[in-house]
């Protein structure tokens, strides 16, 4: 991942939550990351998984080209990430599932929040409503356009409009925020959590696609 140059709500009612502690494999560790870039080179490294207050994870990359960071919400077997240099990252992960649910999380905002639509369809712009951390309702729209194997997100709540990269799994899109500066990552975990296999885009490459890498402890 990682070639990177310069990076810089209370609960709405909904039934898209992330899975109970208890009930969890456990995925906090040290990892060794085996991955590829979209051209095909590869590489390795380390990524170090650390849980967060919120029910939110960090993954700490050390990387040939450099230290990097995720933050990241856990969806059952998905961890949904933001990736870059800095800490001004926002991740957001909406599943279609009758209605369109949604959570999301930023380093400025450290909990996890959730948004709700009767919208049914990811792919084309869908409304939904939430409740911010000053327990003030709030309105959003979610639109998105295709990019190659990716999707420019375009997310409005209330005054604020966000502009990041999606990446779609099956019923998912994983986003991550500001689009200049984050990239979007997601990894499945496997069985027993020792290891996790996804997908990753850079935001400074966006045209060049997805690369991949595999966490194993």
């Amino acid at each position: 991942m990682r070639r990177l140059s310069v990076l810089s709500l209370a609960v709405a009612t909904m039934a898209f939550v992330p899975p109970k502690r208890e009930s969890a494999v456990e995925i906090v560790g040290v990892y060794e990351a085996v991955g590829t870039h979209p051209d095909g080179s590869t590489y390795r490294g380390r990524g170090t998984i650390a849980r967060l207050p919120g029910d939110r994870y960090e993954i700490t990359f050390d990387m040939p080209s450099g230290v990097f960071r995720a933050l990241c919400l856990r969806v059952r077997d998905v961890l949904a990430c933001g990736w870059g240099l800095g800490r001004d990252v926002t991740v957001a992960v909406w599943q279609q599932s009758g209605g369109v649910q949604g959570l999301w999380s930023a380093d400025q905002a450290p909990a996890v929040f959730r948004e709700e639509s009767a919208d049914t369809s990811l792919d084309a712009p869908f409304r939904a409503k939430g409740m911010g951390a000053d327990g003030v309702s709030y309105e959003s729209s979610v639109s998105t356009l295709p990019y190659g194997l990716l999707h420019r997100v375009t997310w409005t709540r209330g005054t604020q409009t966000s502009v990041g990269w999606g990446i779609r799994s099956g019923s998912l899109l994983i986003a991550g925020f500001p689009s200049h500066s984050v990239g979007a990552a997601f990894y499945r975990i496997g069985p027993n959590g020792t290891s996790l296999v996804g997908d990753w885009m850079d935001p400074n490459a966006a045209s060049a696609g997805l690369g991949t890498e595999t966490l194993t402890r």
